[in-house]
């Protein structure tokens, strides 16, 4: 059996947008439960008169700004004979639209549960 969950979330003001798509599939041997969420904030916007403005702005940002941050965990549970794997990816994205720049705050998490239902503790990956 499969299930599928969708939600989209946009914040009154239209600054933050949040997808959420949940899954879970039950096979003989395992169950498998996914949580995929993103979510974009708007830090600012800016706006350019002059193209060369604009192109200097989009060198200097990339100078200060570091690669996006990912953090991953892995747990494994013997006595529930379950194996969870969470990944999670901060980072800044800039939008060029026009003669406006728009700063994004991106997060993206994924989140994995495997639980074992046979008799045996074998877990698949």
């Amino acid at each position: 059996m499969r299930e599928l969950l969708f939600k989209n979330c946009i914040s009154a003001d239209k600054k933050r947008t949040e997808l959420l798509l949940t899954e879970h599939l039950e096979r003989k041997r395992f169950t498998l439960d996914i949580e995929k969420k993103t979510i974009h904030a708007i830090k600012s916007v800016l706006a350019f008169t002059h193209p060369g403005d604009l192109h200097n702005f989009l060198k200097e940002f990339k100078e200060d700004h570091f690669a996006p941050q990912i953090f991953m965990i892995k747990k494994f549970n013997s006595d529930k004979r379950e194996k969870k794997i969470l990944c999670k990816i901060v980072g800044d994205q800039v939008v060029v639209l026009r003669n406006f720049i728009i700063i994004l705050k991106t997060t993206q998490y994924v989140k994995k549960i495997i639980s074992d239902n046979s008799k045996k503790a074998t877990l698949l990956a």
